[in-house]
């Protein structure tokens, strides 16, 4: 492995625990108020759903963007292994929010978790296949 790449598989390590660190922080927070947004006067959104998609899509994307770096690849097989490492962790992150003052077990912030987290993983052939492109 030559030194650029590994260099970029240590950032991208680290940022990968540095946002596992942040999600598990936040989510350890009081509750705070939902951010809703009205759209076409009638349709409410959920930004905190959004929020779940897009923190656990990082990660996951995180972790990709170091392992392919790290090994010029990133087949199926250790894609699925990090892949239920990551809804585990979501899985006991939405879990221990039991435990913290005004908040609870949500399913359906899990099930935005679980998305973004398979958006990322399951979706990363696309993203191989541009950083492969882009090298040439």
């Amino acid at each position: 492995m030559d030194k650029n790449k590994k260099h970029l598989a240590t950032i991208f390590y680290i940022l990968f625990y540095f946002w596992l660190l942040a999600i598990f922080v936040i989510s350890s927070l009081p509750k705070v108020a939902d951010p809703d947004v009205e759209w076409l006067s009638n349709l409410e959104i959920r930004l905190d759903y959004v929020f779940h998609f897009g923190a656990f899509g990082l990660l996951a994307l995180f972790w990709c963007l170091a392992y392919f770096y790290k090994n010029g690849h990133f087949p199926l097989k250790k894609r699925f292994r990090i892949y239920l490492i990551l809804v585990l962790f979501a899985a006991l992150d939405e879990t221990h929010q039991l435990f913290i003052t005004g908040r609870t077990f949500n399913p359906i912030d899990l099930f935005f978790n679980e998305l973004g987290l398979t958006v990322s993983v399951f979706g990363w052939p696309i993203a191989e296949k541009f950083l492969r492109k882009s090298r040439t």
